[in-house]
């Protein structure tokens, strides 16, 4: 299963503790995770506003740094779309697009109302929950 997380998904896990949950997708041998560089620039420059930082350790931090770079595989997009009401969320689609990804994982409400967008599912993380569980 290809997907695609939302940065705002590694974040709400990364400050609400329940990084348990990722992991069990993120070991998942069914599932793999595509990435950009520009999603991983987001994921770095929301890690470090000081207002993330105060509900994080450094510790949680390396952590989920180390399981990114193991367990996610890097696509470069070949086109940029605009197709988002908000133009920061396009390079989620562009992953997407570039990997074939089958699901985008995120909270983000503009995205969830593009669903399906071409062949890729977005729902929330608990509705992937659920189909891993199925």
């Amino acid at each position: 299963m290809k997907v695609v997380i939302d940065t705002n998904i590694w974040i709400s896990f990364l400050i609400g503790k329940l990084l348990s949950k990722l992991i069990d997708v993120l070991f998942n041998e069914n599932v793999e995770i595509f990435t950009s560089n520009e999603q991983i620039s987001e994921l770095i420059e929301t890690i470090s506003k000081s207002k993330i930082q105060k509900h994080i350790s450094k510790l949680d931090i390396k952590r989920l740094l180390l399981l990114f770079d193991l367990k996610t595989i890097i696509v470069t997009p070949i086109q940029k779309h605009k197709i988002c009401r908000d133009p920061k969320d396009d390079y989620i689609l562009d992953i997407a697009i570039e990997s074939n990804a089958e699901y985008i994982i995120t909270g983000d409400k503009d995205l969830l109302t593009l669903s399906p967008f071409r062949k890729t599912k977005i729902i929330t993380f608990k509705e992937f929950d659920n189909i891993l569980r199925s």
